[in-house]
C-alpha cells in the first residue's frame, strides 16, 4: 500500500454572499485548522459576490481566483504534479483539518479509487443525510455504527471530497463555463475512465452552516451526457445500500433504541402447539426488564382478538395485520412456509430470525406448502440467527439443511414450569373414573388411530378420551376436537387422567409430556431420543415411560393404571440428579432469545443484509 499523501487544497466560495467575510474565514482557519501547513497548496475560488481578501500576511501563499474553472484546473494539476491528494470544499463552512486527514488515510486503500467522501450530519450531530440521488431520508446517528465501513459508488458532488493523487493525474481536461459544470466533467470523466468515489460511513462531518452535503451534479456537455447521466442516476438509485439505510433511520426508538418485532402472524385463532408457543413467548418477554428496548408484535387481527393480546400483554405493543414501521430486528416466532415470509422480514429490519418448532412438515411432505424445501435451505443460509426448541429440532435441521456455520443457531426451550402450564379445571365434568387421555391429532406421524385401537381393545372397560382422533374405534372411546377446547377443559382432562399417552413418532418438543408432568401425571411416550433430553429439563422425569412395540404400550399403561412400579424409566443421559434439574420458563426462554438478538446487533455491519438482500431480490 502506498503512503498516505499530503493534501493540497481547493475552496470554492463562489456561491457564499456579500456579506461573508473572506478573509475572517480564511484568518480562522489557517489559525484554528493549519490550513498553509505541510507545505499544502492552498487555491481559493472566489465569486463575483465574495468580499476581497485583505491584507493579511498569514493568507499571502493563498491563490486567489476570481475564474473558478481555471482555478479548479490549475489545482488539480498541480496536485498531480506533485503526487498529492487534493481537498475540495465547496462553500463558506468551517470544516475540520483532521477530517481532510482521516479522509486522506483512506486514498491508499484501492488504486481504481477517484474521490474520498464523509458523511454529512446536522450541526448537533443528532442525524446525518441519507444517500443523495433517491428519497431524502435521515438517519439517526447511532445508525452510523451499523453501516458498512464503507461504500463504492459512482461520481457524487459534496460539499467536501478528495481527490485521490492518481485520479488527479488521471483527470479530463476541461474547460466548461461553469464550475458547477467543472465539477461533472470531472467526476464523470474519472468514473468514465474506471475510477469510482469511496463513501467512508464512519467519518462524519457536521455543516455548521446547515446547508446540504450533497450538491446537485450538473449533466457533463460531453456528447455522453444525457445516456450516461441517466445510467449512472439509476445505478445510484437502485443501489442495496439505499434500502439498507432507509430501514435504518425507521429502526431506533427516539431513545437511540433498537426496535425488535415479533412477527406472530403464524399463530392462528385457535389453540395449538404453535399458538402456545407463541404466547409463552410473548409472556417471557413482557415478564423481562426491557430498559428501553421497545418491542413490537404483529399478528393477524382475528389471532389478537381470539387470544386477547392486548390484555394479556399491556407491556407489549401489538400490531394487527400491517406492520408500520422498520426494526433492527425481526423475529419469526415459528417456521417459515414460504419464501415470500422471508422477504417480508428481511424487508422489515436488518436482523432475520427464526423461530423452527420442527422439520415435521418437511419430512412427512403431504403437509408441506410448495417450494418449503426452497425455503428453508435459504433460511439455512441467509439468516442471522436460528433458534430451536430442542437441540433434537437443531439436528433435524442441520443434518437436512446444512446451516451456514456462521449463523447463531439457539436453543431456546419451552417452559417446563407448572406455574406456567398448570390452569384452573373446568368445575363441570368432573371424570366419576379413572381413564386414559390420548393426546395427538389426525395427523399420521400422531398415530392416534392405531394407537386407539390398540388401548380399546387392550382395556375395552377403561375409558379412554382421546383429544384430537378423527373418530373412535370403540364404544368405551371419547373423541374431542383438537384446537377447540377451552384452557379450564384441557385443564380438566390432565387432571382426571390416570395416564397419559402420547404416541407420536416426530415431536420437535412435545407439549403434552411438559403438561402431563406439570399436572404430576405418568406420560407413557413412543421411544425417540428427544424424550431424553426432555428428561434432562425436569426433576420429575420417573414420569416419563417409553414404549418401542404394542405390547409395551400396553404394559406401561396397565403398570400405571394398576399403580405398579414402572419397569421402563428412561436413562439419565447426561447424569444430572432429577432433584437439581431446573424446569425452564418462559422468561428464561425469552431471555435466551433476547440475548441472542443483543450479541447479533452489537455484531451488525450492514454486510450481511447487503449479501442476503443479493439472494432474495436477484430476479
Amino acid at each position: 500500500m502506498m503512503g498516505i499523501p499530503t493534501i493540497d487544497i481547493f475552496m470554492d466560495l463562489t456561491g457564499v454572499d456579500a456579506a461573508f467575510d473572506t478573509t475572517a474565514y480564511l484568518r480562522n482557519l489557517a489559525h484554528d485548522e493549519g490550513l498553509f501547513g505541510d507545505d499544502r497548496r492552498v487555491t481559493v475560488a472566489l465569486g463575483p459576490n465574495a468580499s476581497e481578501v485583505r491584507g493579511d500576511s498569514a493568507l499571502e501563499s493563498a491563490l486567489i481566483c476570481r475564474d473558478a474553472v481555471m482555478a479548479l484546473s490549475d489545482a488539480i494539476a498541480a496536485a498531480a504534479a506533485r503526487a498529492k491528494a487534493l481537498a475540495v470544499i465547496i462553500g463558506g463552512w468551517r470544516w475540520r483539518n483532521q477530517t481532510l486527514c482521516a479522509l486522506a488515510e483512506h486514498t491508499p486503500r484501492d488504486p481504481m479509487i477517484a474521490t474520498v467522501q464523509p458523511r454529512f450530519s446536522d450541526r448537533d450531530l443528532c442525524y446525518f443525510d441519507g444517500l443523495p440521488e433517491g428519497d431524502d431520508i435521515i438517519l439517526p446517528i447511532v445508525a452510523a455504527g451499523f453501516l458498512p465501513e464503507y461504500y463504492v459508488t459512482p461520481e457524487c458532488l459534496s460539499a467536501l471530497f478528495l481527490i485521490t493523487p492518481r485520479a488527479c493525474a488521471a483527470a479530463p481536461r476541461f474547460a466548461p463555463p461553469t464550475v458547477e459544470d467543472a465539477y461533472s466533467e470531472v467526476l464523470q470523466g474519472l468514473r468514465r475512465r474506471g475510477y469510482r468515489n469511496l463513501i467512508l460511513n464512519r467519518i462524519l462531518v457536521a455543516r455548521g452552516d446547515g446547508g446540504p452535503g450533497y450538491l446537485r451534479l450538473s449533466q457533463a456537455p460531453d456528447g455522453h451526457g444525457k445516456p450516461d447521466h441517466d445510467l449512472k442516476r439509476d445505478a445510484w438509485r437502485k443501489m442495496p445500500e439505499r434500502r439498507l439505510e432507509a430501514l435504518l433511520s425507521m429502526a431506533f426508538s427516539a431513545q437511540g433504541n433498537a426496535r425488535i418485532l415479533l412477527d406472530c402472524r403464524g399463530m392462528s385463532p385457535a389453540m395449538n402447539g404453535t399458538a402456545v408457543c407463541v404466547l409463552g413467548f410473548l409472556l417471557g418477554f413482557q415478564q423481562l426488564d426491557l430498559a428501553g428496548i421497545q418491542i413490537t408484535v404483529l399478528t393477524s387481527a382475528a389471532a389478537a382478538e381470539y387470544h386477547r393480546l392486548e390484555t394479556r400483554f399491556p407491556g407489549l405493543k401489538i400490531q394487527r395485520d400491517v406492520v408500520e414501521g422498520r426494526f433492527f430486528a425481526a423475529i419469526l416466532l415459528n417456521q417459515p412456509w414460504s419464501l415470500d415470509a422471508v422477504r417480508q422480514l428481511h424487508d422489515m429490519a436488518a436482523l432475520i430470525m427464526f423461530n423452527m418448532l420442527d422439520t415435521i412438515a418437511w419430512d412427512i411432505i403431504y403437509a408441506a406448502p410448495p417450494n418449503l424445501e426452497q425455503s428453508w435451505r435459504v433460511i439455512a443460509q441467509v439468516s442471522d440467527v436460528l433458534f430451536f426448541n430442542t437441540a433434537y429440532t437443531r439436528d433435524r435441521f442441520r443434518f437436512r439443511f446444512h446451516p451456514d456455520e456462521r449463523i447463531a443457531q439457539v436453543v431456546t426451550y419451552h417452559s417446563m414450569h407448572p406455574n406456567e402450564i398448570v390452569a384452573d379445571a373446568d368445575p363441570t365434568g368432573v371424570a366419576n373414573e379413572p381413564y386414559i387421555l390420548v393426546m395427538g391429532n389426525s395427523y399420521d406421524h400422531k398415530e392416534i388411530a392405531g394407537t386407539l385401537a390398540t388401548l380399546s381393545s387392550a382395556f375395552p372397560y377403561t375409558r379412554i378420551v382421546s383429544i384430537g382422533a378423527s373418530g373412535a374405534p370403540a364404544s368405551n372411546v371419547t373423541v374431542m376436537e383438537s384446537g377447540q377446547l377451552s384452557g379450564g377443559k384441557v385443564a380438566r382432562l390432565f387432571s382426571d387422567a390416570a395416564v397419559v399417552v402420547f404416541p407420536s413418532h416426530y415431536e420437535g418438543f412435545g407439549l403434552p409430556v411438559a403438561e402431563a408432568l406439570a399436572y404430576g401425571k405418568v406420560i407413557v411416550v413412543r421411544d425417540c431420543p428427544l424424550w431424553a433430553e426432555i428428561c434432562e429439563l425436569t426433576p420429575h422425569s420417573q414420569n416419563i415411560v417409553s414404549f418401542r412395540i404394542e405390547a409395551e404400550l400396553v404394559s406401561a399403561v396397565g403398570e400405571t393404571l394398576h399403580g405398579l412400579r414402572c419397569l421402563h424409566p428412561l436413562p439419565n443421559v447426561l447424569g444430572v440428579p432429577p432433584p437439581e434439574r431446573c424446569e425452564p420458563d418462559w422468561a428464561s426462554c425469552a431471555r435466551k432469545m433476547l440475548e441472542a438478538v443483543e450479541a447479533s446487533i452489537s455484531r451488525f455491519d450492514g454486510q450481511r443484509w447487503l449479501a442476503r438482500d443479493a439472494v432474495l431480490n436477484s430476479g
